[in-house]
């Protein structure tokens, strides 16, 4: 006759069986973590590499010019970094840590590791223990000396936690898991010989109590029984029900659910060939744009004055320029474009080629159906 009946609630109590988290939900948490963290550095990657690609266009008093920032931000912000390196670590520490602190060192733009800032309602922020690349800067910075952004995305910051509660209860996992795999797992037997009723429920617990559990617990490697009892050893084994295919499905679900938080387009992520103009589309409108709008304002608005904002000097982030371009696929469309305006050079530089230093390849040509012929033939009234 088994013995589970009579000692179920003494084993329970000792071994603390309701706070032991079985295999399955560890690897269920694990499931979810890697799928989210998938997904996360998925739509990091896809931002970046859309900021690398795009040109950071400077103008002085509506003329484009390429100077010193220009090459800054296009080429080398600083002597460590290029243009990508750049990107991706905004990008990252941007929604990872919902916010970014960049500063101006020797006309060299630095992304911060670490800092610390005060609030003000009525004035300037400061920025202080700004850490780079493991040097420390002893200057307290004002808002105005710095470019800060900053993540307002209820959404993304609930990502962001989740994953990091996440990686502590899985290492709170491991450690029971270890603590757990060093434990013996026994059934306790007695046959009829053993009576219970003699013996009474003390003596039993007792009995389980010094020989048992120290037993269970690694403390003893030699036990010897009462005569009339036995135990019974139970494989600890991984009873997860799961199968791999639900994992898999599991997952997908996850990482697809994570990467709209972006607003990135599935059939995108997944390289689907269907309708994928209105995909790209939709994810430089909904999922990049917003981030090149708070780059290029915070830019404009430290770098250049009101007043120098009002006259032309501005900086641009053209979005068209991160979009691969095939000149025959798309030779209808920019024969439209030559027809109503847009000059040789443009049209060479949307393509990725070398402007020419012709002064004709500047101007524009409108065709006379597009156009009042002022000057030209007279139309008929």
């Amino acid at each position: 006759m088994g013995f589970i009946e009579s000692a179920s609630e003494y084993m329970k109590r000792w071994f603390n069986k309701n706070d032991v988290i079985c295999l399955s939900q560890c690897i269920d948490l694990i499931t979810e973590t890697c799928y989210k963290e998938l997904a996360l550095r998925k739509a990091i990657s896809m931002l970046a590499g859309t900021l690398t690609d795009t040109e950071f266009r400077t103008y002085e008093k509506n003329i484009e010019v390429k100077k010193n920032i220009y090459y800054a931000f296009n080429v080398s912000p600083n002597l460590n970094s290029n243009k990508y390196d750049f990107c991706f670590k905004l990008i990252n520490k941007l929604i990872r840590e919902q916010e970014v602190l960049v500063v101006l060192i020797n006309g060299q733009f630095f992304i911060a590791d670490s800092f610390n800032k005060q609030i003000y309602a009525l004035r300037d922020y400061t920025f202080y223990n700004i850490e780079i690349d493991n040097y420390k800067l002893t200057d307290t910075l004002q808002m105005k000396d710095v470019f800060y952004l900053r993540l307002n995305d209820e959404r993304i910051a609930s990502l962001i936690n989740s994953i990091n509660n996440n990686y502590s209860r899985i290492f709170a996992l491991a450690q029971n898991s270890y603590v757990q795999s060093k434990l013996r797992k026994v059934i306790v037997n007695f046959d009829s010989t053993f009576n219970m009723k003699d013996k009474g429920e003390n003596e039993l617990q007792t009995l389980i109590n010094n020989l048992i559990k120290p037993f269970v617990e690694g403390d003893r490697n030699v036990l010897t029984l009462p005569k009339g009892l036995s135990l019974e050893n139970i494989d600890n084994k991984n009873n997860n029900s799961s199968t791999v295919a639900d994992m898999k499905e599991a997952g997908k679900e996850i990482f697809e659910n994570t990467i709209l938080i972006f607003n990135i387009p599935l059939d995108l992520v997944y390289g689907s060939k269907a309708e994928l103009k209105e995909q790209k589309n939709y994810y430089m409108t909904n999922a990049y744009k917003p981030f090149a709008t708070m780059i290029e304002t915070e830019i404009n608005r430290k770098q250049y004055s009101a007043r120098q904002f009002r006259e032309g000097t501005y900086l641009k982030l053209d979005l068209n320029t991160s979009e691969y371009i095939n000149t025959l696929e798309h030779a209808d469309g920019l024969d439209k474009m030559f027809r109503i305006g847009f000059s040789h050079n443009y049209l060479r530089k949307r393509l990725g080629e070398q402007e020419l230093q012709e002064e004709w390849a500047n101007r524009g040509y409108v065709t006379k159906n597009y156009m009042d012929i002022e000057g030209g033939e007279k139309v008929n009234e």
